[in-house]
Parts: C-alpha cells; structure tokens; sequence
C-alpha cells in the first residue's frame, strides 16, 4: 500500500457548479450532466455550490491485509463546510443492498481517517448516502441504526431510497433545519 493516500488531492478530482447532475456507477463513478442519460443519483445543487467530486472505487488501490478493500463509488464536497460518502447500487435484493453499502461506507471512512484525519476532521458537516437506482421496497433504517453509524463512523446515514429519484439535496444537507423555516 502507497505510504500515503489524499483523497482531497488527486488528479481524478473534479469541480462542478451545476444546479443539477447525475452519479452514475460506472468504471469509475462519474458525473452526468446528461439529463437524458439514466442517472443512479440525483444532485440537487439550487445555489450552484461548486463541488469538488472524487471518484474512489477503480481509482485508489485501497488493501487490507493485501486483500483489495471495499470501497463506495466517490465523494463530493464543498471546501470544508461538508463532505457526502456516496455508494451507488442497482440491486434488487433490499437487504443485501443495504449490507453491501453499509461496509463499503465504514470501510472507506477508516481508510479516509488513517490517512487524510486532519482534511477530514475539517469538515463541518459529514453525510454517508446509499442510493440504490432500483429502489426496492425496504423498511427505512431505524434510529438504532443511523446513532450506531453516527457514534462508529461520525457520518450521517442517510438512503435515499426514502427521496425520489434518489435525490441528494446539497441546500437541504447544508441547512438541515430550512424545511422548518417555512
């Protein structure tokens, strides 16, 4: 394993400004502004945010124990007032989704913390998304278990199976407490 890793500092990193654009899992994940293109995720980015957008899995050759580690598909974040985790998945199965999606954040988050602890302990706001383009009907994820990720990890849980079009609301994430306001 390289002696060190930054994920905030690598070539693959890309910005974006867009009000709205597509996460697609691909080889690695990318963005689409491509609105007819299927996307996996949805950005919703209304005050044009400019986003720094890193793909990590086929990108950074993460081991542990010389076995390839898990990884979810990329990262977005705006400098150091928020950074979104996020998996993408296509799967029927609404457990094994979740289970897959669940170790591949807290995998990710370790290696983040080993190597980038001080970029990361930055952030203001910390959010972990799962977005699963296929939706299959499955419980919402108990309080348990977003407290239990929250105290493990220092992330947010959040599945947007429970938004439509597996939306990410930057706005939203930035100002919790606006839905209130009105």
């Amino acid at each position: 394993m390289p002696s060190q890793i930054n994920f905030f500092r690598c070539d693959c990193k890309q910005d974006i400004s867009e009000s709205l654009f597509g996460l697609v899992e691909d080889i690695p994940a990318r963005v689409s502004l491509n609105s007819s293109e299927m996307w996996d995720a949805i950005v919703e980015n209304n005050d044009n945010h400019i986003l720094s957008f890193t793909p990590i899995d086929h990108k950074f050759d993460l081991r542990r124990n010389g076995e390839q580690a898990k990884k979810i598909d990329a990262m977005l974040h705006i400098l150091t007032k928020i950074i979104i985790l996020v998996e993408l998945k296509a799967q029927n199965d609404k457990f094994a989704f979740f289970t897959d999606a669940n170790k591949q954040l807290k995998s990710t988050i370790d290696f983040i913390k080993e190597y980038n602890q001080n970029e990361l302990s930055a952030f203001q706001l910390k959010y972990a998304f799962i977005a699963n383009r296929v939706r299959p009907i499955n419980h919402s994820i108990s309080v348990t278990h977003t407290k239990n990720f929250l105290k493990l990890t220092g992330f947010i849980l959040q599945v947007t199976k429970d938004s439509p079009n597996n939306l990410i609301n930057i706005n939203a994430l930035l100002d919790p407490f606006s839905s209130f306001e009105k």
